[in-house]
This record gives C-alpha cells, sequence and structure tokens, in this order.
C-alpha cells in the first residue's frame, strides 16, 4: 500500500538533492524520523523519512543523513534548526474537518489527558483553565484554528490503537495493511497481530 503524498508541498520537495546510494551506506528498512515526537498531525513528513545508515547500521558522519522518496532532506553535519524549518515548509496541512485530523486530536487528548501548563510554561498533572490544556495547545501549534474542546479535555476518547492516519489516505483493509513492521525492529506484519493491529484498528 502506497503511502499518500498529498500532505508533501510539492513546491519545497522538488528543490531538494536527489539521494545517492553507495556501497557503504544505505536506507533504514524502517520509515519515520521522529526527533520531533510521534504526536505530529497526520502526513507530516517526517512519518515517512529514512535515515542514511551505514553498512554496520550506524548513522554516517557525513553526508546525507535523513531522505523523503529518494530525496536528502538533511546532511548530517547540518544544524538541527534547519531541519525543522524544512519540515515545516515540507507539510502540506490535511483540512482541520478530515477524518484523519480528528483522529489525531482524539489521539493528543488521550495521551496528554489531564496535563496542562502553569503560567511559567512547565507541565502540571491535573486541571487548570482549558486554554492551558496542554492537548489543545499542542494541536492549536499545527491548526490555529482549533478551540479548546471541553467534551475531548473532560472525556477524552480511548486513544486509537491503529495509527494509519499518519501514513495513509484511508484506512487499509486486512489485505493492504502491512501492520507495523515497516515502522518498528520488532514489528508485527498484520497476519501476526491477531486482531489488534497496531497499524490499522
Amino acid at each position: 500500500m502506497e503511502f499518500d503524498k498529498s500532505t508533501i508541498m510539492v513546491d519545497t520537495f522538488v528543490g531538494l538533492p536527489f539521494y545517492e546510494e553507495s556501497r557503504h551506506r544505505h536506507l533504514s528498512s524502517h520509515v519515520g524520523y521522529l526527533s520531533l515526537g510521534r504526536n505530529l498531525p497526520p502526513g507530516y513528513p517526517n512519518y515517512l523519512m529514512r535515515e542514511v545508515l551505514t553498512s554496520t547500521g550506524r548513522t554516517p558522519r557525513d553526508g546525507a543523513g535523513v531522505t523523503l522518496f529518494g530525496k536528502v532532506v538533511i546532511n548530517v553535519y547540518e544544524p538541527h534548526y534547519l531541519f525543522l524549518d524544512l519540515c515545516q515548509r515540507l507539510w502540506k496541512p490535511l483540512p482541520y474537518e478530515h477524518e484523519r485530523v480528528q483522529l489525531w486530536v482524539d489521539t493528543c487528548y488521550s495521551y496528554m489527558r489531564g496535563m496542562s501548563r502553569d503560567a511559567n510554561g512547565a507541565t502540571v498533572r491535573g486541571l487548570t483553565t482549558p486554554e492551558r490544556n496542554m492537548a489543545y495547545l499542542h494541536v492549536k501549534k499545527y491548526y490555529p484554528e482549533h478551540t479548546p474542546d471541553f467534551e475531548r479535555i473532560a472525556y477524552p476518547k480511548v486513544r486509537p490503537i491503529g495509527v494509519w492516519w499518519r501514513y495513509y489516505g484511508h484506512r487499509p483493509t486486512p489485505e493492504e495493511c502491512p501492520g507495523d513492521s515497516m515502522i518498528y525492529p520488532m514489528g508485527r506484519k498484520h497476519a501476526e497481530c491477531k486482531g489488534e493491529c497496531p497499524m490499522c484498528m
């Protein structure tokens, strides 16, 4: 099943240099470069990136460090803030009302339930004001139109098991689903998940 590329900004992507494989370097067999965390919006480019590794499985000392669909996103020696800026410019947000976005919002409120920011910006347990709820602040960073969701704050939905919304345009059928074997070294294929697939549930 192919990844959804509609969330990648074409004008930014085409300007990236091509990645050239060499005898001593290869791309990771697992997708995702999550230096920004795992609560990124659907289709954020980090979910679809692959790291460049040496023949011993280590990060190279120079040259390309991370790729996206055959293009070099950042070289090993470049500062991290350039990478953060490029990721933002590569991302083409889905509409806020989109099913994938709403599943991500549910996940944020579930994962960050009961967590707020105090006046100094520190993380605190317990409910303060809705405007300081961590999930609200996190979602608003990517979708400024998001407003405090009182129902989600008070009664967050059980976090969905499946994370298909990160990668695909629709929920995979059992025949299409790869399981999470493409994300984690110890991941399982769909057929091995026995009804609780971490990708398509």
